[in-house]
Formats: structure tokens, sequence, C-alpha cells
């Protein structure tokens, strides 16, 4: 604050105007900090498992008071924090959200920007009420199609097959079941 009151002698740089004005985040800023955008968006549906959850702010955040008012219900662990150079943008990696599940993000009036004001969630310039937003993961519902390489079979020739699906698939269960057609005739003694 000290050096810019003494490069501007308190006035604004951008036109020089005899007003003084008190830079943002420095002592006197009383303006609440908003949420600009999210990542992934407020109702958006078909989330990947992975997606990092993404904040923009419209200014400067105390980044330990952002990070102790984010909560996500259902909570998912594995949550670690990062912040841009310029902390207003706030990432949440964390492990894979559940299939099919909605997911509702709060940030409350606890995050702070750096001059302590308190964050303003439905931008109507004064602090509060918490901002919130939801989403919904995406389902693996077996749809799709799936193609087999090699796509025919020799007598002793095969041993390894590499299946391509068009959806994503849930093999964590550890099985895969593949259905012959019944015209299908094996080429010999499976083992």
């Amino acid at each position: 604050y000290d050096d810019f009151v003494k490069q501007t002698n308190g006035r604004n740089p951008q036109n020089m105007s005899s007003t003084k004005e008190t830079p943002p985040g420095c002592a006197g800023d009383n303006t609440p900090p908003q949420v600009l955008s999210t990542i992934p968006e407020n109702n958006e549906t078909g989330v990947s498992l992975s997606q990092n959850i993404v904040i923009v702010f419209d200014e400067a955040m105390d980044t330990d008071t952002a990070e102790g008012a984010f909560s996500i219900d259902p909570d998912v662990s594995g949550k670690v924090f990062s912040w841009n150079a310029s902390d207003t943008q706030m990432t949440v990696s964390h492990n894979d959200f559940l299939q099919d599940t909605l997911y509702t993000v709060t940030i409350s009036t606890g995050a702070k920007d750096i001059a302590g004001n308190g964050l303003d969630g439905n931008g109507n310039g004064s602090t509060g009420p918490n901002y919130v937003f939801s989403f919904t993961s995406i389902g693996m519902d077996g749809s799709g199609t799936c193609s087999v390489n090699p796509n025919s079979l020799e007598r002793d020739t095969y041993n390894t097959f590499d299946f391509t699906y068009t959806a994503e698939v849930d093999l964590s269960g550890g099985q895969v079941q593949i259905t012959v057609p019944t015209n299908w005739t094996a080429p010999g003694p499976w083992t």
C-alpha cells in the first residue's frame, strides 16, 4: 500500500485523476469477493470422475480461508488445493467421484479476500449468502459398443485380444462378461 501511495500520490494511475483511491486488497477495501466461474458449471451433467473442481474469484483471496470454506457433498477423499499466481483461481484435485452422483459444492462466507471481506455469494455487493453449485458425475451404464481385435480366430493363433469401448466402462469388479453369439463356433478347445 505504501508503495502505491508513493508512486501515485494515492491517485488512480490509470487516469491520474485527483481522486485518491485505495488499491484493491489494501486497507479500506470493503468490497466482498465474488465467484466469477466454476468448473464444472452449475447443473452440468456427465462430469468426468476425475474432473478437477476449479473456482475463479474476482479478486485475490486469502487462500487459507477459501480452502477452509470449501465443502462438497457427498465428500470426496484426497482433496488437494492449488492456486494460480494471483490467488484468484482455486483448483481442487481429488480422488475419483462416484458414478452417476449429484454433488453440491459450497463456498461459505468464511472465504475472504486479502482485505478480510467475506464472500458475496449472490452478487448483491454485500457479504453472504454462501455460494453453492451442483453437478452430476458421469454414469457408466454399459451403453456403447465394443470392438475386438483380432476380429476372427484361427486355431492356436491368438492368445491376446484387445477390446475397444465407445463408452466409459467400469472394470473395478475385476470381471468382464463376454457374450458369444449362438451361431459362433469356437475354433478349438479353450484352455
